[in-house]
Order: structure tokens, then sequence, then C-alpha cells
């Protein structure tokens, strides 16, 4: 895989939200980016990615409870299709 580059994923700005708000939207974007990137680079064992994918699901659920739901959902649908589109 060397030489291959990852594509920028390109998730929606983040406007008008609390603080808290705010720092669930980001962490939610980091664990969707450790995801990506351990999925391509890193030796993750299935238990490791286990337990990234419920964390990924825990902050988006933390998120929606805090009324962004429509936002963190953006950022799931923005990591899916960027990842559909680098495995062609």
């Amino acid at each position: 895989m060397s030489g291959r580059r990852l594509r920028e994923p390109v998730f929606p700005r983040l406007t008008r939200q609390t603080p808290i708000q705010r720092v669930f939207l980001k962490r939610l974007q980091r664990l969707v980016l450790l995801n990506r990137y351990g999925q391509r680079h890193l030796a993750f064992s299935e238990q490791e990615n286990l337990l990234l994918k419920k964390a990924i699901y825990s902050v988006f659920q933390d998120s929606a409870d805090l009324g962004v739901q429509r936002e963190a959902r953006a950022i799931l649908d923005a990591q899916a299709l960027t990842t559909d589109r680098s495995d062609d």
C-alpha cells in the first residue's frame, strides 16, 4: 500500500452549537478518522476494532441526546462516502 494516499474526508462545518455539543461532534470526528485510518494502516485486533466501533456509537448517541443528531449523522455519512470511494 505504499504510495497510496487516502482522500481527505469532508465533514460539515460546525456552527451554532454549544461548547459541549462541539466537543462531542469533534470527538465523533476524531473517532471516525481513527477508525478510517486504522482500517488502512494500523493492525487493530478484532477486539480493538470492536471497541472503536462501540465508542463511535456511544458518542453518536450522546450527540443525538444533545440535539445534534443531524450533524453527527452527517459526520458518519461523510466517512462512509469517503471510505466507499477509496475502495475503488
